[in-house]
């Protein structure tokens, strides 16, 4: 069997998905090899010369490649806790071979491949089987998933990862491909962003989202999740997303001729505009933790249905008295729906409610998602619809300029340029299957989105009746009795999930202890040593497999954040290195044994609503 058909059947057996497009471009010859040539290296295996701009790159040593990449490697700390590795460039494998065999097994590995022809052609010259059936790599590659590799980077690296990650670059590739390299490096620059800024929203806000997740269990009988909602929006139906930006008061009466031809959408920032021009809306959404419930008081906002997440500030739940919609669930709830067979779709988040909004209208199964009030830039000194001035925050974001929808600059804040960057990457994704319309008229440019007045929009393609209510209440609650009956039980068995949570917690600190005593006493005893390890190894693997702990874990995060940073970069002291992991593990069990006697009596009120 040659190189193309044993990684092809590789592909197909391991990643159906490139298999397929693969297979396309190759069928169609949507590839080009005429300036890959293949070179004989002294070690017996080929390298690849690209001519690039008429100046002949060869990619490998013509010596030997794999001590090369052996080399190459020794540039990387692969020893740390939780390492990822995201590399630009796969070519022939030489170099992401010798990293990857560097790597745990626990590792997250993207691999990101500029070019599809360089890729098909290192198929059929190169074995690639290994790094294609790794599970523990993620491919990317131009013109198949190129354009997943943000939202995948930014749903699976978590903020304790970000020290330890490698970043690396095939040598030479940047050079031949410098816009696909300036890209993948803004990328990863983008993700730090977000991820900066979420792992300071999580550290802040995480024990408030667990007391929200807690006290909003007694709404999971009568709702839905967005799984649910997948088949019922007609084609010739679009979502408008009603955002509180400043641009909002220029069309926001026009939406009134939207009623019933369209699914709108509203933010929960937009819902007192839209009550104060009389406008109708067909839904809310939601999900910050500490939403000023100021937004949603009036009582004619009541009724709504309201898409959101367990940890949306209970409060606001409370008031709403129409049907909640689930439409991410993310830990807990994830892991509680699955055992019923219930998968949450992945989501992409982008921290915002109006990016979450994007999200669900896309599971939904939108073919036109339209924006208004999406300014995410200053309209004069006003940041919200209403003529409204908060600039609390412009300080501790940062005021910039980017490009408005008109070509020109505006001003605009840190925290918006994040949100900018998002919909144009999700625009990006989306191309070709659903149709973005910027109706804000104003505001910041998102690359990729189609300009209009609102006006035109609801002329041209609000023509089909649609009653989302009618729609919403002919689909039963996700849990029947029966299955509710079962659901229930689960809720309360997390009662005695956190007594044996704290029990293993207080073993697993007494083992810690007992070795770091030994490893300072310097008198190794291999026997005391074994057993402390499997004590600590067995605590941990207990707790990590109750229901209980997603809640638990995010209860602690905060407090875990800067030792977590720490412990992740380890020194070249041995003992040092022991000593530093089981303090961490006492630490962590500690933490444990904390939040288990803090929530547990928030839980016992919970259940009782149940």
């Amino acid at each position: 069997m040659n190189f193309w058909d044993k990684n092809v059947e590789c592909l197909k057996e391991n990643r159906v998905d490139i298999y397929e497009k693969v297979k396309e471009i190759y069928d169609e010859k949507k590839y080009d090899f005429e300036k890959f040539t293949l070179v004989d290296t002294r070690e017996g295996l080929k390298t690849i010369e690209i001519d690039s701009d008429g100046k002949k790159i060869r990619l490998n040593s013509l010596y030997s490649p794999t001590k090369e990449a052996e080399r190459w490697t020794k540039q990387f700390d692969f020893n740390n806790i939780g390492v990822s590795l995201v590399m630009f460039g796969i070519a022939n494998g030489v170099f992401a071979d010798a990293a990857i065999r560097k790597l745990k097994s626990d590792t997250v590995i993207f691999l990101v491949e500029p070019d599809v022809s360089l890729f098909i052609y290192c198929l059929q010259n190169f074995d690639l089987c290994d790094i294609i059936a790794d599970e523990r790599v993620l491919l990317y590659i131009d013109m198949i998933n190129y354009t997943d590799f943000y939202f995948s980077m930014l749903s699976r690296v978590h903020w304790s990862m970000i020290p330890t990650q490698l970043v690396a670059c095939y040598p030479g590739l940047d050079k031949i491909y410098p816009e696909k390299a300036k890209e993948f490096a803004d990328t990863i620059e983008k993700l730090y962003i977000v991820e900066g800024s979420e792992n300071y929203t999580a550290a802040y806000l995480s024990k408030i989202c667990t007391l929200n997740t807690i006290n909003n269990f007694h709404f999971i009988k009568n709702s839905n999740y967005i799984m649910e909602l997948v088949h019922m929006l007609p084609k010739d139906v679009p979502v408008i997303i009603v955002a509180a930006g400043p641009s909002l008061d220029k069309n926001i009466d026009e939406l009134k001729r939207a009623k019933g031809k369209a699914f709108i959408l509203a933010t929960d920032t937009a819902v007192k505009y839209l009550i104060a021009h009389d406008v109708w809306y067909d839904a809310i959404i939601t999900l910050d933790a500490r939403k000023d419930i100021g937004h949603l008081s009036d009582e004619r906002s009541f009724e709504h249905p309201m898409f959101a997440i367990l940890d949306a500030r209970n409060e606001i739940l409370e008031m709403n008295q129409g049907k909640k919609i689930w439409f991410s669930g993310s830990g807990f709830l994830s892991k509680l729906y699955q055992g019923y067979g219930l998968i949450f779709p992945e989501y992409g988040s982008g921290g915002s409610v109006a990016t979450a909004a994007f999200n669900v209208a896309k599971q939904m199964g939108a073919e036109r998602i339209v924006l208004i009030g999406q300014d995410l830039a200053f309209a004069g000194d006003s940041t919200h619809a209403g003529g409204t001035k908060n600039h609390a925050d412009d300080e501790c974001n940062g005021i910039i300029y980017v490009e408005d929808i008109y070509g020109n600059q505006i001003k605009s804040r840190g925290d918006w340029k994040i949100y900018i960057d998002w919909f144009s990457a999700a625009i990006e994704e989306v191309k070709g299957s659903i149709e973005v319309i910027d109706a804000t008229e104003g505001g910041a440019k998102l690359k990729g989105s189609k300009i209009m007045e609102l006006s035109e929009v609801i002329d041209k393609y609000c023509g089909t009746d649609f009653d989302f209510g009618k729609e919403l209440a002919v689909i039963p609650p996700t849990f029947d009795d029966e299955k509710y009956k079962l659901l229930r039980e689960d809720l309360f068995h997390l009662q005695k999930e956190l007594k044996n949570i704290e029990i293993y917690a207080r073993d697993g600190i007494q083992a810690a202890k007992d070795m770091i005593e030994i490893v300072r006493s310097k008198k190794p005893s291999p026997k005391k040593e074994n057993k402390c390890l499997k004590t600590v190894k067995k605590a941990n693997n207990f707790i990590a497999k109750q229901m209980v702990y997603s809640i638990l874990d995010d209860y602690i995060a905060g407090e875990l954040n800067e030792k977590l940073k720490d412990i992740n970069c380890l020194t070249e002291d041995e003992d040092e290195n022991i000593i530093k992991t089981y303090e961490m593990a006492e630490y962590s069990f500690e933490a444990i044994i904390n939040g288990v006697k803090a929530l547990t009596p928030i839980l016992d009120e919970s259940l009782k609503k149940i």
